[in-house]
């Protein structure tokens, strides 16, 4: 679409009865030489996900228009977004913001994927269409079925409603935690190098685009950064990612990446206190509430597994994950600590196994394993 078309999208995605999806690619920064064609991204995704959504690119001239029209909801330098059937408001974190930075940081598949599988779920809680709910004759019992099909599309219609409105708040209660913790971890930094310690405001907002993101959209993108942002701390290898597309196409995808972002954070701040003096292992780091902490609570954190995991083969192989040769020479490792990311969401609750080197050879944490529950069965699964 061109300038003069982005007032009809804008229109066009702030419809409150809109049943598809929208994804909206912008076209790059001039000086980026990442050699990614994006209309061929675009062109794929459209292919993949016809009939589940709607696929719209905007060029330059089109991406400022889009982004005075619709603020801090449009997409622009090369990013991607998600706009999914719901409010387009001022704050929503509902639509889906992808970075172009995080698409060139990754395989053009893993981008395609991950969009198309979004979306494709999206597709399976679309509402019934009107002209499916409508009055209905059962000539057997002789009893019109109208009343009763209009009367349950309308507590449907309810349910779905306060759900997505649980949802958004959710959300934005998880996004102002990230937020905090974010501020909280600037905060220990410049209080450390200007020596007021006894000083708790300060450092709100990042002064550069180069530092790490303060929230992410999926569990996929909190890994990626981990791997950008965090890695003179932590070890991100790409296997320790598995089935992660489940986890970012489920309704709380948004949530679980912050949470995951902000456990992965809580890792590398761990890392730097060890560095600084710091005795004690994760949890009674956790334990000192220290900024950037995680919660030390056996609902988030675990240091140990159950005898019966332990003493049992089956239940040791599959937390046997890849490490770095430096700190064992087989490259694998058995690896028992971990982060419980969510308690909700049955057997594809995420999970975050992790090694602490940080009084070995290479003085970093090591993520051995993010992802489904599933994928780490025990005696209750």
């Amino acid at each position: 679409m061109d300038a003069a078309q982005v007032s009809v999208l804008v229109d066009f995605l702030k419809k409150t009865d809109r049943r598809l999806p929208a994804i909206v690619f912008t076209e790059p920064p001039p000086n980026d030489d990442s050699g990614l064609d994006w209309k061929r991204l675009a062109a794929r995704v459209a292919t993949r996900s016809m009939g589940t959504a709607q696929v719209f690119t905007l060029g330059n001239a089109a991406v400022t228009e889009f982004r005075r029209q619709l603020g801090d909801m449009a997409a622009w330098g090369g990013a991607i977004r998600t706009y999914v059937p719901a409010r387009v408001v001022e704050g929503s974190h509902m639509h889906r913001f992808l970075p172009w930075k995080y698409v060139v940081a990754r395989p053009a598949g893993a981008t395609v994927d991950g969009l198309v599988s979004f979306v494709t779920q999206q597709s399976t809680r679309r509402r019934v269409l009107p002209a499916l709910t409508g009055p209905e004759w059962d000539s057997a019992s002789g009893s019109d079925l109208g009343a009763a099909n209009a009367e349950l599309q309308q507590q449907i219609d309810s349910y779905e409603d306060e759900n997505l409105s649980l949802t958004e708040d959710y959300e934005e209660a998880t996004r102002e935690l990230s937020l905090a913790q974010a501020h909280l971890e600037r905060l220990q930094k410049v209080l450390a190098e200007h020596g007021h310690a006894g000083l708790y405001w300060g450092a709100q907002h990042a002064e550069s685009t180069d530092e790490a993101p303060d929230m992410v959209d999926a569990i996929s993108e909190a890994v990626l950064a981990a791997q950008m942002y965090l890695a003179d701390d932590l070890t991100v290898p790409e296997s320790c990612k598995r089935d992660l597309k489940k986890l970012d196409s489920h309704m709380n995808s948004a949530a679980w990446g912050n949470t995951a972002w902000r456990g992965l954070r809580a890792l590398a701040a761990f890392v730097r206190d060890r560095r600084d003096g710091f005795a004690g292992d994760f949890w009674a780091w956790c334990l000192e509430g220290r900024p950037g902490g995680w919660p030390a609570s056996p609902k988030k954190l675990s240091m140990r597994e159950g005898e019966t995991v332990v003493n049992n083969k089956k239940f040791r192989t599959c937390r046997t994950f890849d490490i770095d040769p430096a700190v064992d020479r087989s490259g694998r490792l058995y690896m028992e600590p971990h982060l419980k990311i969510a308690e909700g969401g049955g057997n594809l609750a995420p999970r975050i196994y992790f090694y602490d080197d940080t009084a070995g050879t290479t003085g970093k944490v090591h993520i051995g394993f993010v992802g489904p529950h599933y994928l780490i069965p025990n005696t209750k699964t």
